[in-house]
């Protein structure tokens, strides 16, 4: 799948490397990988960017995280888990749409 970023550049992504999606970053406590993974989601989503940086939002908390801070917020980690692999699942989704749309209109 092909997206373009606000500057212009185009990149093409098929899923993540074996041991690399945002929920398995988030198993093994790679909160900065999960980081990453979580906001490419949101880009390619479209949506949800504004509930996802609030204060009690994932890829705030993931800074928290990430960055070796407390959560400061009442939303347990199990909650944030959860929101990843949800997160990721979205993708995966829009993903196999995609590939069912190309194989249609071949």
């Amino acid at each position: 799948m092909q997206y373009v970023t606000e500057s212009g550049h185009t990149y093409h992504f098929d899923g993540w490397p074996p041991g690399q999606s945002p929920y398995e970053c988030w198993a093994r406590c790679d909160y900065l990988g999960c980081l990453h993974g979580a906001m490419l989601c949101y880009h390619l989503i479209g949506d949800g960017a504004q509930e996802a940086v609030a204060d009690d939002g994932l890829l705030h908390e993931l800074v928290h995280l990430a960055s070796g801070m407390d959560i400061c917020t009442h939303t347990p980690t199990g909650i944030l888990g959860n929101r990843v692999r949800g997160l990721e699942r979205r993708v995966e989704m829009m993903m196999e749409a995609a590939r069912q749309l190309e194989k249609v209109t071949l």
